[in-house]
């Protein structure tokens, strides 16, 4: 009898453990998917950016070498702390020997430049230059005379020729008369003696002055040739050889004057020792700094700093869009327990990769001023969180609430009355650890945690797990 009410019992208690497994899908009201949800809220909102980087000083200026010579001596090592005017280091005046001596050549080439462009020039004959001004000038006085001599001429001739036409009518008259009877053969004679002799007279003025003629062309030839000679003689330095030889000339003296003047520079700027500019702190001494080592003018040696220091910490050039002046920022360094404050003083303009754990990055280095003196060491290794901005009434949701659709559009599943959800779109400010600022939803509405969108759709019903509802 024992045995069969244990059976019976048996029975009943695995009918009520099947009961309560298949509840739960049997379609009845408690059947609803089970979520964990919070309430959309008001708090505070911190944006952060976190940098790693080093204690370093606050200012300094690279100190670089003013001649091109060989350092003889240094008195100063890194961390060395120096006074405005203190001693730092010393040339080889072997160089500045040698600029002296470079200076004296540089003076002869100038020498022999001026030489020879004073003997690219030909050296023009005076007497020649002379004979052929007073050939020129006869010529001249020549031609005058000849042109009075024709113009005289010209009048005769005038002259001849109006006898000539009388007495060509005298004789025309003669003849008519002797003709008639009223004229003797002896006087038509005569009258043609008359006309044979001014006819020979107009020939001969006319021969003349073609003599005359012909002599001024002979002097107008003879001055062209003397004019010629003269100028050559006095243009003889201008031609297009001579010209390119001075301008070739001139160009080399003007590169001996100004080699010249370049060594005077150097020789009046060499300074044979090396002194601080101002008080500071020798840091970041380079590898040409050492005795011996022969340098160029310009060259980086070294840094001089202040004793203030500062926090360099290298910010991701990804996160610098947010990163400005005067932003709060705290710092912790390993070994201490406390916190510094600062503020953002100065973000240097250009980015460079440097490798931070164990990874390349393209980072900005943005110095930070501490509030209070520290014991912080130069070289200390400190981490950063910038306070990039800061919203004390923020509507938030926790970071874990919201998925992304395949358009890329953020929303996340609020709770209605009936214990359905609904999706709602959001924008998303800004991240705060666990929580995210957003826009889209009102205060106090419920959202869905850590929501499965492979299982949560549109109108669901669903229940909230006990003790989960904040």
């Amino acid at each position: 009898m024992k045995k069969k009410k244990s059976i019976v019992l048996a029975v009943v208690i695995i009918f009520a453990v099947i009961f309560l497994i298949i509840k739960p899908f049997s379609g009845g009201k408690d059947t609803a998917y089970p979520v964990t949800t919070e309430k959309v809220q008001i708090q505070p909102v911190v944006t952060e950016v976190s940098a790693t980087g080093c204690v370093a000083l606050e200012e300094s200026s690279r100190f670089y070498s003013s001649s091109t010579a060989v350092i003889k001596e240094i008195y100063v090592k890194e961390g060395d702390r120096v006074k405005k005017g203190q001693l730092l280091f010393t040339y080889n005046e072997k160089a500045l020997d040698e600029l002296k001596d470079s200076l004296e050549q540089a003076k002869l080439d100038i020498e022999s430049s001026k030489t020879a462009l004073e003997g690219v020039s030909i050296e023009t004959d005076q007497s020649q230059l002379k004979e052929y001004s007073a050939n020129i000038k006869q010529c001249d006085t020549n031609i005058a005379s000849i042109i009075y001599k024709i113009q005289q001429l010209n009048i005769q001739i005038n002259q001849a020729e109006n006898d000539l036409a009388r007495a060509k009518t005298d004789l025309e008259n003669d003849n008519v008369l002797y003709t008639s009877g009223g004229l003797s053969l002896d006087e038509l004679k005569a009258s043609e003696a008359e006309y044979n002799r001014q006819s020979s007279e107009l020939e001969i003025l006319k021969s003349q002055k073609q003599e005359q003629g012909l002599s001024l062309d002979s002097e107008k030839v003879n001055k062209e040739a003397a004019q010629a000679k003269y100028d050559h003689l006095l243009n003889q330095n201008n031609t297009a050889e001579i010209k390119n030889k001075r301008k070739a000339q001139e160009i080399a003296l003007k590169q001996s004057q100004l080699k010249a003047d370049q060594i005077q520079a150097e020789i009046y700027k060499f300074k044979t020792q090396e002194t601080a500019p101002y008080d500071g702190i020798i840091i970041n001494i380079q590898e040409d700094f050492m005795s011996g080592a022969a340098i160029s003018e310009g060259t980086y040696l070294f840094g001089i700093s202040d004793e203030k220091t500062v926090v360099n910490l290298d910010v991701p050039e990804y996160d610098m869009q947010s990163v400005a002046l005067k932003q709060p920022v705290t710092l912790t360094c390993d070994g201490y327990d406390e916190e510094f404050k600062g503020i953002v003083t100065k973000i240097y303009p250009t980015a460079e990769k440097k490798t931070i754990k164990n990874s390349e990055k393209n980072v900005v280095t943005v110095q930070v001023t501490l509030d209070k003196h520290t014991d912080l060491s130069l070289g200390y290794s400190v981490d950063g969180r910038i306070i990039t901005s800061t919203n004390e009434n923020a509507l938030v949701i926790p970071v874990n609430s919201y998925l992304t659709d395949e358009t890329g559009k953020d929303y996340v599943y609020v709770i209605n009355s009936d214990n359905t959800i609904s999706k709602k779109y959001i924008s998303i400010k800004t991240y705060d650890n666990m929580y995210i600022e957003v826009e889209g939803l009102n205060l106090s509405e419920n959202v869905v945690t850590a929501p499965d969108e492979n299982i949560l759709t549109e109108g669901m019903e669903v229940t909230v797990s006990a003790g989960e509802n904040k």
